[in-house]
């Protein structure tokens, strides 16, 4: 099982070589056919796309769920005061609450991609190079 500690929370995408199109390029088109091919390069690219993906949607979810608990208590404590607008309150807090959910399956989707992608290099650097990698290096 693949574990991330984050760090510090970002909500926007960094791209690797500060392009999207450079990225997608990058791993579209790099292969052993390429001169200069190294797949500790591409396991160290890898990671770090993995990461920034992760960081971002782990961002975003800690948000939701601390929104959607202070709009709940919010519209809680409002609905004592005035029903209508308390029950808009708790409704919006419960919609926050789906997207929490919706991006706890994400960042679960995002860290099986990720085990399987450091999976198929690390098999294919230990064939070709006979090192040992470890899937979760930050421990």
């Amino acid at each position: 099982m693949i574990e991330r500690e984050i760090k510090k929370l970002k909500y926007t995408r960094d791209y690797l070589f500060n392009s999207k199109k450079k990225e997608k390029d990058y791993f579209r088109n790099y292969s052993e056919k390429c001169e200069g091919f190294s797949w500790i390069d591409y396991r160290k690219n890898t990671m770090i796309h993995f990461d920034d993906r992760l960081n971002v949607i782990f961002s975003w979810k800690l948000l939701f769920q601390k929104v959607s608990y202070i709009l709940g208590v919010l519209g809680l404590i409002q609905l004592f005061l005035n029903t209508f607008i308390g029950g808009a309150i708790v409704a919006l807090s419960v919609l926050v609450h789906i997207a929490f959910l919706i991006l706890k399956k994400k960042q679960s989707q995002e860290l099986g991609y990720y085990g399987f992608a450091l999976a198929m290099i690390h098999s294919e650097i230990e064939r070709n190079y006979d090192l040992k990698l470890s899937i979760n290096p930050q421990k």
